[in-house]
């Protein structure tokens, strides 16, 4: 070959093949740093990659007149997954869609009779539920599919397995290395720019610490392995480091899936070094009886030290294990991915359409403040993506090459890949690692280390003749390009990230619905950006669709209820606001405010919230205590007692009693809820209100003296302590707060009582420990303008100029137009000219 005139011996060199192998390897290595390869531009250049390593390995091939291997059987799991992702994405005619799935075909038609017709030339019509989706998961399962290709056919050596086997263990320390520096970076976002999940002490690279349990776990379990059959003893020891210290990582993700998973690998492995032997003529052997100890030690040992750093966090996570409920559990998603699954049981939801089609079945109020990515039980989601025929047939084909590999085994050593898969797999019931590029990518390069090895014992092999070899490819990497634009520009992540932007056009909204008709989420988007250029009827058109679609969202139902209150159909509205309410629209403060603004009447209000939901009635009657609106309030409040016995409101009435002027009633109300001589620290502090209104303060803190609370303390306490300040007896005061000091913790109070304090003190004329007290206070809320004001204040009665002056610029950055510090720099100013006037006559004398 003869490139401008030189020569290029590129058959001899082989550097095409070590250039399409290193780029593989580097596919698969990136996939920690790179976020998990999730997101749709990571995705797309990690798919380029892949495609460009498979072309200079096929090229490398066939110009060393070579025809490339692979395995068949293995390359059909991303082979059969890709296919079935293209049968969805071909565009069919409405009549033949309509047949296949009748409902879906007729629901999306209903949503695409509401766009207009630039809109509707975005629509895309196939049989997927997320066209966009569902190309994207094409890319990343071809992506698995060309490193596969590469790999496999590279692995025939044991140098290539050594090298891939190095790679991984080096992916998983860079992995942890970077996790490390989250922590110390003191930060939960991965590069600054992703909020990752969880309270894990090992925060990034990937954004859910179950991802990232199955990442060091995979990696942990290769490292062991490969340790038990390295042949250099400072190898071996390396790796067996490495084991450990991600053995350990995995169970700080404080993951308890993949812990599980974890577990039960090891105790796999463990259990197969005992049936395998190993090859007669190898050099290095594993010893059964060592491995059978190592392996136990090995992952309790990780336990061991993740408990040691992150005792507080185990302990969170067994506390909330303990208070899980059915509608917290992933469990509780079974229930309607089956009834999902009945409405599409011929070809399922397609390839990345769950976030999508499952919202649709939720009813109001069911599964509330939940993200529905994934149904988070891998197996569950092969017959949701394709339907239980489909669905059948790739778990038989699973299970198939599973037994296939198996029988293959002829060393121990052939056992760690298999053991690392069966962890991805076994931590998949409880998570869903495989359907992300990080899972993927791994399962390849696991999947290529099975394959080469058995194809190096020519127990699998395949040559595809040269004259398909190059159609193929082409086919392929047009199929590929076909759905790269789509997986860039509007995949749901992309989507989501426009949809932020809160003034855009309609028609961007509109041809965002086109290509994903059944998201009622863009339908919502719809409706708002109808309220908003004031076409009521507009937003209540798509508000429905949204709530069709989705009703379980919250938001649609908030818009409905605007629309219908806009055209003056009050009933309707107070009904949408109801169903908003059961479905956590928003949170329920809000919710109530909104109410607040819409109508000043009771009985309205309680309309509009759930009849037995006592929260929504005592949220209800708040609305009205904080209006100030007392008479409201305490028949609100009188009401919900009437209904519910609530503890909260019994103290609340009577206090909308006294707020109203009602001393008698309050006196009544509390005699009726209080009939026994409770002495806790709430009720004590309403006797004593009561009687400061019937006897006066100085009575009632006479009577309030002799009375010791049995509970909750705390506010009868700030009665006494507000008490003895209006009546001037500041050492009683004084005596009050030390005795609310243990017992306040909130850093509200706690501010509420240095600022008490600080008054105290400045009134006993004691500015020492005056200043002792507002420094602390100003430590804890640095920017709290009290505190810096009362500190600088204290400042300049001492004169300690220059703390003043810097306490002064902290005060102007919290509260620049504060009039008090104009006040106090008057104050400083003076006072320096004053004290430099005294310091000047000092020298004179």
């Amino acid at each position: 070959m003869v490139f401008r005139g030189v020569p290029l011996d590129v058959k001899r060199s082989g550097q095409l093949g070590n250039a399409a192998f290193a780029l593989a390897l580097f596919c698969v290595c990136a996939v920690g740093p790179l976020v998990g390869v999730v997101h749709p531009p990571i995705v797309v250049g990690v798919f380029f990659c892949a495609l460009l390593a498979l072309v200079l390995h096929v090229v490398d091939r066939l110009w060393a007149r070579r025809r490339p291997s692979f395995a068949p059987l293995y390359a059909s799991l991303f082979v059969v997954g890709a296919a079935l992702s293209v049968v969805q994405l071909l565009p069919l005619p409405h009549a033949l869609r309509a047949v296949i799935e009748p409902a879906t075909t007729e629901r999306v038609q209903w949503v695409l009779s509401a766009l207009s017709p630039e809109a509707l030339e975005s629509f895309w019509p196939s049989l997927s539920t997320d066209p966009a989706q569902t190309g994207h998961e094409l890319i990343r399962l071809c992506t698995g599919l060309f490193v596969f290709l590469v790999l496999a056919d590279r692995c025939r050596k044991r140098t290539h397995r050594r090298t891939v086997y190095r790679a991984l263990i080096a992916s998983g320390v860079l992995v942890l290395i970077i996790s490390i520096g989250h922590k110390v970076a003191q930060t939960d976002w991965v590069w600054g720019m992703f909020r990752a999940t969880g309270r894990t002490p090992l925060a990034g690279p990937l954004v859910n610490p179950n991802h990232l349990a199955r990442l060091y776990g995979v990696i942990a379990l290769v490292a062991l392995g490969y340790g038990f059959t390295a042949r250099g003893r400072s190898e071996r020891l390396v790796s067996f480091g490495v084991a450990a210290v991600l053995s350990a990582a995995v169970f700080l993700t404080l993951s308890r899936g993949g812990a599980l998973a974890f577990v039960g690998a090891a105790g796999l492995l463990a259990l197969l070094f005992t049936r395998v032997p190993d090859e007669p003529d190898d050099k290095h052997p594993v010893r059964v009886g060592w491995s059978l100890v190592a392996l136990p030690a090995l992952v309790f040992a990780g336990l061991a030290v993740a408990i040691y750093l992150a005792r507080e966090g185990f302990l969170a996570e067994l506390e909330m294990s303990a208070d899980t409920t059915f509608e917290t559990s992933k469990t509780a998603m079974y229930g309607p991915a089956l009834r999902l699954l009945q409405d599409h049981w011929l070809l399922g939801v397609s390839t990345g359409g769950f976030e999508t089609a499952y919202p649709g079945v939720l009813n109001v109020g069911e599964l509330k403040n939940r993200t529905f990515s994934h149904i988070e039980n891998g197996l569950l989601q092969v017959f949701l993506d394709h339907g239980v025929i489909f669905g059948a047939a790739l778990v038989a084909l699973l299970l198939f090459v599973a037994q296939r590999a198996l029988s293959s085994v002829s060393a121990r050593r052939d056992l760690v890949p298999l053991c690392a898969l069966a962890f991805m797999l076994l931590g998949d019931v409880f998570d869903f690692f495989l359907e992300i590029g990080a899972g993927t990518l791994l399962a390849a390069a696991l999947l290529a280390l099975v394959a080469g090895r058995a194809m190096e014992q020519r127990r699998t092999r395949r040559h595809l003749p040269r004259a398909l070899w190059a159609p193929a490819l082409a086919a392929l990497v047009v199929v590929c390009l076909a759905a790269v634009p789509a997986a860039l520009l509007h995949t749901r992540w992309t989507v989501d990230q426009t949809l932020r932007t809160p003034d855009l056009p309609t028609l961007t909204l509109e041809q965002a619905l086109a290509r994903r008709p059944l998201d009622g989420f863009i339908a919502y988007r719809l409706a708002a950006d109808a309220r908003k250029r004031s076409h009521p009827r507009r937003a209540l058109r798509w508000a429905n669709r949204a709530m069709v679609l989705w009703p379980n969202l919250g938001p649609a139902h908030i818009e409905a209820a605007r629309a219908l209150w806009s055209v003056g159909r009050y009933e309707q509205a107070l009904l949408e606001y109801r169903l908003a309410w059961r479905a956590k629209a928003f949170s329920h403060q809000k919710l109530i405010e909104e109410l607040s603004r819409r109508t000043s009447s009771l009985d309205a209000r309680l309309r509009a919230v759930p009849n037995d939901d006592a929260g929504a009635f005592s949220a209800v009657c708040r609305s009205f205590e904080q209006a100030k609106e007392h008479t409201k309030a305490l028949e609100c409040l009188d009401r919900l007692l009437a209904q519910h016995d609530l503890a909260d409101a019994k103290t609340r009435v009577v206090h909308a009693a006294l707020a109203a002027g009602d001393v008698d009633g309050a006196e009544a109300r509390f005699q009726r809820h209080f009939p026994h001589q409770n002495q806790t620290g709430p009720v004590l502090e309403l006797q004593s209100k009561i009687e400061e209104r019937q006897y006066g303060l100085d009575e009632a803190y006479t009577r309030a003296q002799a009375r010791v609370p049995a509970g909750q303390a705390a506010p009868f306490l700030w009665w006494k302590l507000y008490a003895a300040q209006r009546l001037r007896k500041t050492a009683d005061a004084l005596q009050i707060a030390k005795a609310l000091r243990p017992l306040v913790h909130h850093p509200r109070e706690q501010d509420r009582l240095d600022k008490a304090e600080v008054s105290l003190w400045h009134a006993l004329g004691n500015l020492g420990e005056a200043l002792r007290v507002a420094e602390r206070w100003a430590r804890r809320s640095p920017r709290d303008k009290e505190a810096l004001i009362a500190l600088l204040g204290l400042e300049i009665e001492l004169d300690l100029f220059a703390r003043a002056t810097a306490t002064l610029r902290r005060a102007e950055a919290v509260a620049k137009d504060d009039a008090r510090l104009s006040r106090l720099r008057q104050s400083l100013g003076e006072r320096r000219d004053e004290s430099k006037e005294e310091r000047a006559r000092d020298l004179l004398k």
